[in-house]
């Protein structure tokens, strides 16, 4: 069985590289530990983020739910959005 990529989640060695859009404008790369930062649930696992952007100070809320093989299957966003990862820079 195949699945399809998310196409806002990048998976880079031991870490989940996501970036959101604030409503200033203002990206922020969220780079999530999968050794430390996700806690079991019985479903997989499950990580509470709150972003702050650097310059505007805007605050973001980021809940994100993941299977057993570190797929999403739920992905909650309040103050932003998400970047695709086919528009992120190569410099990230």
């Amino acid at each position: 069985m195949f699945f399809r990529r998310d196409p806002d989640l990048k998976h880079e060695g031991r870490f989940l590289l996501l970036k959101v859009r604030l409503p200033s404008g203002e990206e922020v790369l969220l780079r999530i530990s999968k050794t430390s930062e996700l806690s079991p649930v019985p479903e997989g696992y499950f990580v509470r983020k709150v972003i702050v952007g650097t310059k505007s100070l805007e605050r973001a809320v980021l809940e994100l739910t993941l299977d057993r093989r570190l797929r999403p299957r739920r992905k909650v966003l309040e103050g932003a959005v998400f970047v695709p990862v086919r528009e992120w820079k190569h410099e990230d």
